[in-house]
């Protein structure tokens, strides 16, 4: 009897491999959406119980809070530096009264954090009588949380007249601030209230019960309305005010209509609202005037090159305390080309009322004013501001 053998032809193996190849990626592919996701979750979970271990070591805040060191008492008193929490004193020192007062507990670190980079972190900033805590998520959204902060939801019932819910987790003012009688105000009409410096408007926003936008919320709303296709003219995402017509901050004085007095008679590159992808409008988030955020970073975690304007894409050497997902689009091959905005840190050492540019912290700025043009956009961020100065083009938005 003849003996049969079997082999497997070239044609099957490489059939064989091309199968093995193309199951594989699916697989990856199909993981990676729920990594993050899981990722986000254990986020969500992991804030609410840095929160819980506040209050339980401080008998609910009664006894006080952790406080984190001043960045530069001597210039600057009372900027505090944001501590990452879960990291030994030795790796942040602004976490050392927090790993002190807490040292029964176990504080959890960002699951994606990375040593010596603080791109992603859990973030504390406290003076002792109240205290702030963030993270931003993977997918679109931000978690901020403070004392009066009861639950972590992606739906927000309680926004204040001309707030907005971003369906992100936080609520945030509609329109940028106004000043009505020395009160933070969120509505149309007036210009917004300008000539205030960070720690100014910071203060305005703890006055009203909320906080001062910080950079994980900018970037959620950024990064979500980047998403949407009405915030985009064929390839370019709409600008605000931008164009230096008038040449000064300007009021809305109709809510309706979103090219409200940027002298556009229809759609172009200029429009002054962006769409949420839950249907919000927020007005002026990338134009008429520069807004301030709750974040700081010192000279030295600046990222080079400094020589002014620069595309997100053209930093090579970012910082520790600045990657580039603290402050970039999502897409990274976008540019201020496609109207994103583009990144300022010029080592300037003055300007008109002799206020130094180049100080020992640089307090974020964001969005761009009427005149900067194609520089401006919903990613935009100056770096040269001190948390003391102030400008005409500078105004700000509180959230909560």
């Amino acid at each position: 009897m003849k003996s049969l053998k079997s082999s497997f032809t070239l044609i099957e193996i490489l059939v064989v491999v091309v199968i093995v190849g193309v199951l594989s990626g699916i697989i990856i592919i199909g993981m990676n959406p729920i990594s993050s996701q899981a990722r986000d979750s254990k986020r969500i979970v992991e804030m609410d119980t840095i929160r819980q271990d506040l209050w339980t070591a401080t008998n609910m805040g009664l006894n006080g809070y952790p406080t984190t060191p001043e960045i530069d008492p001597v210039n600057f008193p009372g900027v505090r530096g944001w501590c990452c929490v879960g990291l030994s004193t030795a790796e942040d020192p602004y976490c050392i009264n927090l790993n002190s007062e807490l040292s029964d507990f176990t504080l959890p670190r960002d699951p994606s954090y990375k040593p010596g980079n603080k791109e992603f972190c859990y973030m504390y900033k406290s003076d002792g009588t109240t205290f702030d805590l963030y993270t931003k998520l993977e997918g679109k959204g931000a978690i901020s949380l403070s004392p009066d902060s009861f639950q972590i939801t992606d739906k927000r019932n309680d926004c204040p007249a001309n707030w907005i819910d971003t369906g992100l987790g936080f609520c945030v003012m509609k329109y940028e601030a106004k000043n009505v009688s020395g009160v933070a105000t969120s509505q149309p009409g007036n210009a917004p209230w300008i000539n205030i410096s960070q720690v100014a408007a910071a203060a305005a926003c703890k006055a009203i019960g909320a906080h001062l936008i910080n950079n994980a919320e900018w970037m959620a709303i950024a990064r979500d309305a980047e998403s949407v296709s009405s915030n985009w003219s064929g390839s370019v995402m709409y600008r605000g005010h931008t164009d230096n017509v008038p040449a000064n901050a300007l009021s809305v004085s109709s809510p309706s209509d979103p090219y409200d007095q940027t002298g556009q008679a229809s759609p172009s590159e200029q429009r002054r609202t962006l769409t949420l992808s839950n249907g919000q409008t927020i007005w002026d988030f990338s134009g008429n005037v520069w807004e301030w955020v709750d974040y700081s970073i010192l000279t030295t975690e600046m990222p080079l090159p400094r020589t002014g304007y620069l595309d997100f894409n053209q930093i090579t050497n970012w910082s520790t305390n600045l990657g580039y997902e603290n402050i970039g689009p999502k897409n990274k091959s976008r540019t201020s080309s496609n109207g994103v905005g583009m990144i300022y840190s010029d080592p300037d050492t003055s300007y008109s009322n002799n206020t130094p540019y180049d100080n020992t912290i640089h307090a974020l700025i964001r969005g761009g004013d009427w005149s900067h043009g194609a520089n401006a956009g919903a990613f935009a961020v100056h770096l040269y501001g001190s948390p003391a100065r102030t400008d005409a083009g500078f105004g700000f938005r509180c959230a909560r």
